[in-house]
């Protein structure tokens, strides 16, 4: 460290075998360093310093002191004993403390994104394959379940009920909690990824005689950025589907064209659209002292929860009726059940349904593929149009009931609460 004719200070460091200079990057008059030759510490210690100074005539003389006192020493005593409090470089008294033949190693790291990012991707995929395993298990389960049934008409009925269900919705349903959780995961490292989201020192880190700065970046619409991103986005729209409206439409998934119209205008649409608005919310929060303390990821799944909660209010009622206009206009309508079913504590007052089949009384009879996403429904259960909720009586027992004529011509299979 030398002072300059000016009052300033010129710091030196070497850097990669270079010595580099910041000149006046650090500067004290005089009035504020107190010098005094008791400071240097002359004959007294085992460092030494070199003065440099330039004359009247502008003639530049150096001189060279051994035996004196540290740098850091020197400095403390120059400013009175304390530590200095002026807007040193980043490092400076740390490397007055390592001696004038000191070298500094930075090194630096973008956060920890990559490293969450890399967790929930790797969470999710696990649960994908729990996902797959329950698949699994439950056709195994009802495959057998029909293959021990005799052969008849009701059988063709039950069969086709089987195939006709979304067995991905059934799933979901059964394990709502579980693959609530992994689901969300998943859904937040997609928009995570599709925004590229991410913080990093900026460049000018390289420079110690200026602080550091760090920096985050979101994009806005990332997942319209190629046709893979738009993929995904499909993809993750019926995720989006499955957290906040799923519940609300049961039976929805057992009429192809229905269910398409359902997660295009409930999942594909507002997923498009939220994501821009909570990508721009983070955009916010980088220029907010206050919430830019609070982790880039984590205030990204805070908004997302606050917007799933927001969905599942009342605000959401006109544009739940646009959908149910927007789903008659293709044939699909809602049957409402007999509020004395038991089935109407399990589904709500409705469920949807081809508009040719709805029926004008209210229902006691409900499609099996509906009642399959039901998750406390036991297949086993189920005997002659009928559900026995503490189980089938033994077939010596079993009494077929009295059943309306219109069951047997129905491709469905359908059934109603054991009295």
């Amino acid at each position: 460290m030398n002072a300059s004719a000016s009052g300033g200070t010129t710091v030196t460091y070497r850097r990669s075998g270079v010595c580099e200079a910041a000149v006046d990057t650090v500067a004290h008059g005089l009035a504020d360093v107190f010098v005094d030759m008791k400071c240097f510490g002359l004959g007294t210690g085992s460092s030494s310093i070199q003065v440099t100074y330039m004359s009247k005539d502008g003639v530049r003389h150096t001189a060279t002191a051994t035996n004196t006192a540290s740098p850091v020493a020197i400095v403390a005593c120059f400013i009175g004993g304390r530590a200095p409090q002026t807007d040193y470089p980043s490092y400076f008294m740390n490397m007055l403390t390592q001696g004038t033949q000191a070298s500094i190693v930075m090194t630096k790291a973008n956060g920890s994104e990559a490293i969450i990012l890399n967790f929930i991707a790797l969470m999710s995929l696990v649960g994908y394959g729990y996902f797959f395993v329950r698949i699994s298990l439950y056709l195994y389960a009802t495959a057998r379940w029909i293959r021990l049934m005799p052969d008849s008409a009701r059988k063709r009925q039950l069969m086709y009920s089987v195939v006709n269900c979304s067995i991905s919705s059934v799933i979901w349903t059964h394990h709502r909690t579980s693959m609530k959780f992994v689901g969300f995961l998943g859904f937040i490292a997609w928009h995570v990824g599709t925004t590229n989201s991410s913080c990093q020192w900026a460049a000018n880190i390289k420079d110690v005689s200026q602080d550091a700065v760090y920096r985050c970046s979101i994009g806005t619409l990332g997942h319209f950025a190629n046709i893979t991103e738009v993929v995904r986005l499909l993809s993750y729209s019926w995720v989006f589907y499955a957290l906040v409206f799923m519940e609300k439409m049961p039976g929805i998934a057992i009429y192809m064209p229905g269910y398409i119209v359902a997660a295009l205008l409930l999942g594909f649409v507002p997923l498009a659209l939220l994501a821009i608005v909570v990508a721009e919310i983070c955009k916010l929060r980088l220029d907010s002292p206050g919430l830019f303390l609070i982790h880039n990821q984590l205030f990204l799944v805070l908004v997302w929860l606050a917007v799933f909660y927001i969905l599942r209010t009342p605000v959401t009622r006109p544009y739940l009726r646009f959908v149910e206009l927007c789903l008659g206009w293709i044939g699909v309508k809602k049957q409402r059940i007999h509020v004395d079913s038991p089935f109407y504590a399990m589904l709500g007052d409705h469920f949807w349904i081809e508009a040719d089949l709805v029926r004008e009384e209210d229902a006691l009879y409900v499609p099996l593929s509906v009642l399959m996403e039901t998750k406390n429904i036991k297949l086993q259960n189920i005997y002659d149009h009928e559900y026995f909720t503490y189980g089938v009586l033994k077939p010596g027992k079993s009494v077929d009931a009295p059943h309306p004529g219109w069951l047997a011509s129905q491709l469905e299979y359908y059934v109603r609460v054991h009295e």
